[in-house]
């Protein structure tokens, strides 16, 4: 992370992941939409076989009635019409209910998916949390010893000045002014 470049290149990524989990909760949305409608037209077409099957016991009831002589042949068909009907019955709901399940099944796929993206979105925004703080502390690292190294510089460069004076100074002074200022060095701190 020393160059910003490779900041920009991890932040383009994240937002590149973001837009696909966007795109995927639409489309999870749009299928839960889309479920929605088949389980509530699964609901009204159960009512209606139910109500189907209702009628057609009463129709079987109301044709044994009238056929009310009681001859085993008109039971007998009587039994047949309604085991018929009973088994369209039982094959459209098991239809229906093998859609239902499809469609759960879908949608149990997507949601998976969908938390698998968005635990990989939560893992690429760690990472570029991470890496904007590796950057930063980088960043102020440098900083730091960059200020130092000039300030020891710039110090390195006073002393040699002062040196010099102090060298200048030496080298004309006389033997008096060399014993003043050894006597003033030799005191301690005020």
């Amino acid at each position: 992370m020393n160059s910003p470049n490779e900041f920009t290149a991890n932040y383009l990524h994240y937002q590149m992941t973001a837009e696909r989990f966007t795109s995927e909760l639409d489309r999870l949305t749009d299928q839960a939409e889309l479920i929605e409608g088949q389980v509530q037209e699964t609901k009204e077409n159960v009512g209606k076989l139910v109500e189907v099957a209702e009628h057609i016991g009463k129709e079987v009831e109301r044709a044994i009635t009238a056929w009310g002589d009681g001859s085993g042949v008109v039971k007998q068909t009587a039994e047949a019409a309604q085991k018929a009907a009973l088994s369209g019955v039982q094959q459209a709901t098991t239809c229906l209910i093998s859609k239902v399940n499809a469609a759960t099944a879908e949608a149990n796929k997507a949601v998976a998916a969908l938390q698998q993206t968005q635990r990989r979105v939560l893992s690429h925004l760690l990472i570029l949390a991470l890496a904007f703080l590796t950057g930063v502390g980088t960043t102020i690292a440098i900083a730091y010893l960059s200020f130092n190294v000039g300030v020891e510089s710039e110090v390195s460069k006073a002393d040699k000045v002062q040196s010099g004076y102090f060298m200048k100074f030496w080298n004309n002074a006389t033997p008096s002014q060399k014993k003043d200022f050894e006597a003033v060095m030799s005191q301690p701190p005020k």
